[in-house]
């Protein structure tokens, strides 16, 4: 038993590790967001104790995307609950090689648009992406990405709709995904979503141009 006591809302990731590979999940009954690792070469029931990414706050939700980086930095993209107008709706989570987190608030609810279903894609260069679907209305959406800037105010530098229906059809493109593996030297980098009607919608953000 890895957790417990969670709630039947909640969904967890399995990401790989330099150290071997963890399991990140949300448990919203306690406001707590979770991993815990298992070393390369330890027993299959030996894990190392749980590591609280973020407790309190209302941070924890039932999304979860995750990527390791080449140097070892694993990024994940999560939702909250706080489900507040002008606050932040999704979190940023970074943790190092040495196995430090860091939480960065992102993307504020507004009057006029929501956001959600949080992804993330690393480029060769160490460059990480940063996408989340944008709710304009009950149905419209779009799918936006920027890169990380964890300097800026807001998370996200030059974010840019990547993916957006025509306006004629008005479809509800959400649940954009992308590899955990980063991306390759050549070829496309593609990020993916989809829509109510069974459309399936790609971009590739090596044609985005890093801002």
């Amino acid at each position: 038993m890895i957790g417990r006591s969670v709630d039947a809302d909640d969904i967890c990731e399995v990401v790989p590790l330099r150290e071997g590979v963890g399991v990140i999940w949300s448990d919203q009954k306690h406001e707590t967001v979770n991993m815990r690792v298992h070393r390369t070469g330890q027993p299959a029931n030996a894990w190392e104790p749980v590591e609280v990414v973020q407790a309190g706050d209302r941070n924890a939700d039932d999304h979860i995307h995750a990527a390791l980086a080449a140097d070892g930095t694993l990024w994940v993209a999560t939702k909250n609950s706080v489900d507040e107008v002008a606050q932040p709706q999704l979190v940023l989570r970074v943790r190092s090689p040495e196995g430090k987190w860091r939480n960065a608030p992102y993307g504020r609810l507004t009057a006029d648009a929501s956001v959600s279903r949080p992804t993330l894609a690393l480029s060769p260069d160490g460059t990480v992406w940063l996408g989340h679907s944008v709710y304009r209305d009950k149905t419209f959406s779009e799918i936006v990405f920027g890169v990380v800037d964890l300097s800026a105010a807001g998370v996200l530098r030059a974010p840019r709709a990547v993916i957006a229906p025509d306006t004629k059809s008005r479809s509800r493109v959400n649940d954009p995904t992308g590899p955990k593996h980063i991306f390759p030297e050549k070829g496309s980098w593609l990020v993916l979503a989809s829509d109510a009607a069974g459309r399936v919608y790609e971009a590739d953000l090596r044609t985005v141009g890093i801002p």
